[in-house]
């Protein structure tokens, strides 16, 4: 549509152009053409200039053309008929409404500006990718919370314990969970800039976060399947991770609802007592699970043996601090 629009404001600058010059000049034959090519070219160029710049300043467009609306209705409900009383009327209005629109347009910007500080594009996909899986279902869980805390404070760590970039990564993430954008368009574009390996990994952890309340739902297994494509990933991957996750809680919630001391066992995988806080608790579970968190381990180089270890302990991990939360709130196990 707007590529459409563009086309066509630039073919009328450019043919005005031509008109006027072939006009001035009488010109005819091949200097027409000529001028002409030349013409709409130079009509592309403008227009594609004026769109780049609205692009970059549209809240504070749209904040002029607001104010001007606003000043016009606010000067006919006050019959207001001095010339100097609709100056300031008008200069009141437009400079509220442009300076409101102004930090819109710094919000705006502040994310792109913040990426550039790192090798943003990859990280800033994956995250946008989670913030999209988390609410798939229409909202962001506790339990999907906690991982994607989890999730950020591993990064900062993983940039020296810079804040800077965990606060990035936190707008990242929420803006692109309520922004325009499917899960789909930035899994084709995380594809784009990744490899093979690194597309299945992201593709994990869409699982973990999937299963993060202990359920699949019906939108996470269709979003599941269908984004496969979009990462150019074989589509058997979901049926291996459907067995691997899905399997992997069903075994663990018997075992755990089974055992008459599962309570004080879910306790000792956290190095927790019964007595803690659940302050104390969270902060155990955090520590336990940037340690075994799928990502780090894979990014450190060890053994597959260690990497298969320390999946099925990460996942142990969240599910007891599950079981722990649930009791302190007066569940049952």
């Amino acid at each position: 549509m707007i590529e459409g629009l563009m086309a066509l404001l630039s073919a009328f600058l450019g043919g005005f152009c031509a008109n006027m010059i072939v006009g001035y000049y009488h010109l005819s034959g091949f200097l027409v053409w000529v001028v002409w090519s030349l013409c709409i070219l130079f009509g592309i160029g403008i227009i594609s200039a004026i769109y780049e710049k609205f692009k970059k300043y549209k809240y504070r467009v749209v904040g002029i053309i607001v104010g001007f609306i606003l000043g016009s209705l606010a000067v006919g409900f006050f019959n207001i008929s001095s010339g100097m009383g609709v100056f300031f009327t008008y200069i009141f209005i437009v400079g509220g409404c442009f300076e409101y629109a102004k930090e819109f347009d710094k919000k705006g910007r502040l994310v792109s500006e913040e990426k550039n500080d790192y090798q943003g594009d990859q990280l800033f996909l994956g995250i946008s990718l989670v913030a999209k899986m988390t609410k798939i279902d229409g909202r962001v869980s506790s339990q999907e919370a906690e991982w994607v805390s989890g999730l950020l404070d591993m990064i900062c760590e993983h940039y020296g314990g810079d804040q800077k970039i965990r606060e990035t990564c936190k707008n990242v993430f929420n803006s692109a969970k309520d922004d325009n954008k499917t899960i789909y368009q930035y899994a084709k574009e995380y594809q784009q800039v990744s490899n093979h390996e690194e597309c299945e990994a992201i593709y994990e952890d869409l699982w973990v976060i999937a299963m993060a309340d202990g359920e699949l739902h019906s939108i996470e297994q269709e979003t599941l399947r269908n984004v496969l494509g979009y990462l150019r990933l074989d589509s058997g991957l979901y049926e291996k991770y459907f067995h691997k996750y899905c399997s992997y809680q069903n075994n663990e919630k018997s075992y755990y609802e089974s055992s008459d001391s599962s309570l004080e066992k879910c306790y000792e995988i956290l190095k927790c007592s019964l007595e803690d806080s659940m302050d104390t608790i969270k902060k155990a579970y955090r520590k336990l699970a940037s340690e075994y968190h799928p990502d780090k381990i894979q990014s450190k180089g060890l053994p597959e043996a260690f990497v298969i270890f320390a999946n099925e302990k990460f996942k142990e991990i969240n599910h007891v601090y599950e079981m722990i939360k649930k009791s302190k709130e007066g569940g049952k196990i």
